[in-house]
């Protein structure tokens, strides 16, 4: 169907194209074609047998013609390929020739954009139904990020836990997802997914500083706030989590319920930590007598790198880590937000 549609363009194109030309070079058609069928041997000694010519361009034929192996052949030939008695009896004229192409090019590019956008639309429009449909049907969401483009992603333990299916939304749609190892202790988990995909680099944890920008993009209460990733930002607060566990940063950056495996990002574009907790208000107030002011908590980045080299070969296959060098931070978003999964539980 999409090729069909695509053809259809095209030709649109080609005589959008035509049109535009007579009007800027104001010359008249070209000869009527005759029906024969004779043979075209090109300047190059391509032969053309049974040739028919079926359109007269101002850049060349188009022509119907009988393949070797038998059958309709269609082809179009440019003029400057063709013998000088068919250039002269269509009028060829390279100036003419020249415009139309240019022309035609334009026109070509511009519906490619339009068709390739519409697409993606379409794209986009479906994948939004795929994750909605699939999210009303789980028990538990939260999120997730690849690691390695042949698809093993991080995400928290807490999140999987005694699950009986894993799926997860991704740009290519809603796909099942496998557990293949985890760490309670740690709250983290490695799931594997088939397909071939964008993936973060993974920090060593040994640069990250207090104070140092990060943010995360997520699915943070999907019912509520929607499928479509959210970005928040923030600071590491601390160089420690909970009781002060070394594992742990405290982060600033705002966390919902479903945020919950998603990856702090450094302005680099390199994941220091996963995020994994927020300082509860019932505990908050147990203790101090008001409610906790962006108090989240994220595990690091070298506790993933622990768990990833329990498996062979694993850690040879992540990215290496960003230059610590300035970069848009549009462009280290959207690398983020490439990398990121909606997780679904049963």
């Amino acid at each position: 169907m999409k090729a069909r549609q695509t053809a259809w363009l095209l030709l649109l194109a080609w005589l959008w194209a035509a049109s535009c030309l007579a009007q800027v070079s104001g010359s008249s058609a070209a000869p009527s074609a005759p029906s024969g069928g004779g043979d075209i041997v090109t300047r190059s000694g391509d032969t053309y047998k049974n040739a028919r010519i079926q359109k007269a361009a101002p850049d060349g034929l188009v022509i119907a013609y009988t393949p070797a192996n038998g059958g309709i052949g269609i082809s179009k030939i440019k003029f400057k390929d063709l013998p000088d008695d068919l250039q002269q009896q269509y009028g060829y004229n390279p100036t003419n020739a020249a415009a139309f192409e240019k022309v035609e090019t334009q026109t070509m590019g511009e519906l490619r954009a339009q068709l390739l956008a519409a697409d993606a639309k379409a794209r986009s429009s479906r994948l939004a139904d795929e994750l909605s449909d699939a999210w009303a049907s789980s028990m538990e969401s939260g999120t997730g990020f690849f690691i390695t483009d042949d698809g093993y992603l991080i995400t928290c333990f807490h999140v999987v836990t005694n699950a009986t299916r894993i799926m997860v939304g991704t740009r290519q749609g809603v796909l099942p997802a496998e557990l293949v190892r985890s760490d309670e202790a740690s709250d983290l988990a490695l799931l594997k997914v088939e397909g071939a995909f964008a993936a973060l680099p993974l920090a060593d944890g040994k640069n990250a500083k207090l104070g140092e920008a990060v943010f995360t993009v997520g699915f943070p209460n999907p019912g509520v706030q929607g499928m479509q990733p959210k970005l928040t930002r923030g600071e590491i607060s601390s160089l420690a989590g909970v009781q002060d566990d070394p594992n742990q940063y405290q982060i600033s950056v705002p966390v919902q319920p479903g945020n919950s495996g998603g990856a702090v990002v450094d302005e680099y574009g390199n994941v220091v930590g996963i995020v994994a907790a927020r300082l509860s208000d019932r505990a908050a107030m147990a203790t101090s007598g008001m409610t906790a002011q962006e108090v989240n908590y994220a595990v690091k980045s070298s506790r993933a790198r622990d768990l990833l080299g329990a498996i062979s070969g694993l850690p040879d296959r992540l990215k290496p880590p960003h230059p610590l060098k300035d970069r848009k931070f549009e462009d280290v978003v959207q690398e983020a937000q490439d990398a990121m999964v909606l997780v679904l539980v049963n």
